[in-house]
């Protein structure tokens, strides 16, 4: 063999070598790209609840009572972002009202017995949506079939009523959730975690306000005593009150008034009260009917520190938390986040892990408790 065929068979030899080499490198870094593409299982609780949960569980068939204005624009468009829970049965005393909601959202299963839709074995859960005069009644024929239940605030028209469920339902061990939503959004739940961390020193007094332009013929259910049990009270100050248990604690002192200024009727639609918390906070609220261009905010004085939660009731948009403690400025920025779509993904979760619901009945019934006191002041 001559040196230029040794050659060039050396050349081709260090050529293929060199490709081979070039290969292997190739395949490796594929290989860690692939490994680092590919998402790695967060055990964490505070992982992404709605992706990690739909891998690992059925769906969730629901039975919704009641399709109502709440219900057709908020509760069911809900549904269709959640992949592992569905609306199966649905509710309503028209039975034409209830065929054509049905239909428009492909729910297989309508009636205007709510017995159907309760006993049905497809259901595995129900959502109390409708008006609050029939919660009670509603949630107790739900407790004994022994599903799952979830009722939207407040929990009935009375506390006597609240109590009589909330023992029912200790007794036949099924897990029952109230609809406060609030206690989903966000900067709510930073504040909670910022006050229990002490950030804020002792907490001096807690500042609520919610006021809505709601027109009187445009909702007449909300202000009706009767379907309702009556006018804003019922209607936003019980989402201002469970809000102020969740963030300072129980009531002990209770002052108020409220009236029908504007509606004229037995329903009120201002209400304004003051509390004294166990732990000897204060706290306000003003809740109204009649506003326009308002500013509902929750505003929390602390000894080292305050907060400010700008429009907390705009939840679907971006939010914020403001402050400043004894260090240094606190300005926190979230996504725009769907409240009652997180409030459902944490039914499903307490019922996967066999835990208490996050709002108890206990909170729906103290809340009434609160509401009835400021009812009795004259």
């Amino acid at each position: 063999m001559n040196r230029e065929t040794r050659s060039s068979q050396s050349s081709w030899q260090q050529s293929k070598n060199t490709q081979s080499s070039q290969q292997k490198r190739h395949s490796a870094r594929r290989s860690a790209s692939s490994s680092r593409s590919t998402p790695r299982r967060n055990n964490s609780s505070h992982g992404d609840q709605r992706g990690r949960y739909n891998r690992v569980r059925a769906q969730l068939q629901w039975g919704l009572l009641g399709c109502g204005q709440f219900a057709q624009k908020t509760v069911l468009p809900t549904f269709i972002r959640l992949r592992d829970q569905r609306v199966e049965g649905i509710y309503s005393h028209s039975y034409d009202h209830v065929k054509r909601i049905a239909l428009r959202n492909r729910i297989p299963i309508y009636s205007s017995d709510p017995e159907s839709i309760i006993s049905n074995e497809k259901i595995k859960a129900v959502y109390i949506t409708s008006r609050t005069s029939d919660h009670f009644s509603q949630a107790k024929a739900v407790i004994k079939a022994g599903k799952p239940l979830l009722i939207e605030k407040p929990m009935t028209v009375k506390s006597k009523d609240a109590a009589k469920l909330e023992k029912a339902a200790l007794k036949a061990q099924v897990p029952v959730m109230i609809g406060f939503c609030y206690r989903w959004y966000p900067p709510v739940q930073k504040a909670k975690e910022t006050i229990v961390s002490g950030m804020l020193g002792d907490i001096i007094d807690i500042n609520i306000t919610y006021c809505i332009d709601y027109p009187q013929e445009k909702h007449w259910t909300q202000i009706n005593p009767q379907s309702a049990g009556g006018g804003v009270t019922m209607e936003i100050g019980t989402h201002c009150i469970d809000l102020i248990r969740y963030l300072g604690g129980e009531i002990e002192e209770v002052y108020g008034q409220r009236a029908s200024r504007f509606y004229k009727t037995d329903a009120d639609d201002v209400m304004s009260a003051q509390f004294r918390l166990h732990s000897g906070t204060f706290a306000r609220v003003l809740v109204s009917f009649q506003s326009i261009g308002q500013t509902n905010d929750i505003i929390i004085q602390g000894t080292k520190g305050y907060l400010v939660i700008p429009h907390f009731t705009r939840y679907r948009g971006e939010s914020f938390l403001k402050g400043k403690d004894a260090r240094h400025r606190i300005h926190e920025r979230f996504r725009p986040v769907n409240i009652h779509q997180r409030m459902l993904i944490g039914f499903q979760r307490a019922l996967d892990n066999n835990e208490p619901m996050p709002v108890t009945p206990t909170d729906g019934r103290l809340n009434l408790q609160v509401i009835e006191r400021i009812k009795k002041i004259k």
